[in-house]
């Protein structure tokens, strides 16, 4: 049976709308996508609600469908920790919660994405997770504009959705963020992280610095693909790091695998667009 979603992906500069839906084999049909220029920064605030109106607008023409919602949020607080590896999700919702409350001023302001390593404890009785700290408050503020005519049925970041998205990779997936506030580098394959670092920049110089010194810490093989997204992964600062680092970096995109029919090749040029795709697959797949 056919089935069918609708996505919203709010970048640091623009936002999507798509609609997926499966073809009946293992592909894709993308049936809608439509961008508009406000990101996070004006959709967080009151000026950013006609913006968001417009968003929420265009996705209740398919009102009743389920809608998964993608947002790049401008603040991060990653953590590391061990939890049992037979935790279930609401088990390991609750440990993130306990360790909100030691990391954090205000835990209950905060959201939390808790994604999975390759890692295990020595004694084999825990898995090391990555628990990813954002503000919530924009988060619900955005959520809200749809929620009357959708169930939002999945709720995920640029970071969750790559880090979901490997497992359909043939290789693994090597992400490079560079948003102008932090630099983050993630290696993933199959589902789960085997590699995450996550430095605070105040500055270009810094994000150039820190994006090799990752980079080098990560001991990638000379010539190894690093996908680049981020406001700051610009000609310039791309060039910059591909040669210094022995590392090509090229745009984000979609896994090889994956099939989609009806979208323009400009579509995926779009980061909200493509992060709305990806975040759409992973609750369709």
């Amino acid at each position: 049976m056919t089935r069918s979603i609708v996505a919203c992906a709010v970048d640091a500069a623009e936002s999507s709308i798509v609609r997926l839906k499966t073809s009946g084999g293992d592909g894709f049909i993308l049936t809608e996508c439509r961008t508009v220029p406000a990101g996070y920064a004006l959709l967080a605030t009151p000026k950013g609600q006609r913006a968001l109106k417009k968003l929420s607008e265009h996705a209740a023409k398919w009102s009743g469908e389920p809608l998964s919602l993608c947002i790049a949020h401008d603040t991060y607080h990653p953590l590391p920790a061990y939890f049992p590896l037979d935790a279930t999700d609401e088990e390991c919702r609750g440990y993130s919660r306990l360790e909100a409350s030691y990391f954090l001023d205000e835990p209950g302001h905060y959201g939390c994405d808790v994604l999975p390593f390759l890692e295990e404890s020595a004694g084999g009785l825990q898995g090391k997770k990555l628990l990813m700290f954002w503000p919530e408050a924009p988060a619900k503020g955005i959520a809200g504009a749809f929620s009357s005519r959708h169930a939002i049925s999945g709720d995920s970041t640029p970071l969750k959705t790559a880090v979901g998205i490997s497992k359909m990779s043939e290789g693994q997936t090597v992400l490079l963020e560079l948003s102008g506030s932090h630099v983050l580098l993630v290696v993933a394959s199959c589902g789960a992280i085997s590699h995450f670092s996550h430095r605070r920049v105040l500055n270009r110089d810094e994000t150039a610095y820190f994006a090799l010194k990752e980079i080098a810490e990560a001991a990638l093989p000379p010539g190894t693909p690093v996908q680049t997204r981020g406001a700051l992964a610009d000609r310039a600062m791309v060039e910059l790091i591909s040669r210094e680092s022995a590392c090509p970096l090229q745009p984000q995109a979609l896994p090889r695998t994956v099939s989609i029919s009806g979208m323009a090749q400009k579509t995926l040029q779009s980061p909200s667009a493509l992060n709305a795709i990806m975040s759409a697959i992973l609750v369709l797949a």
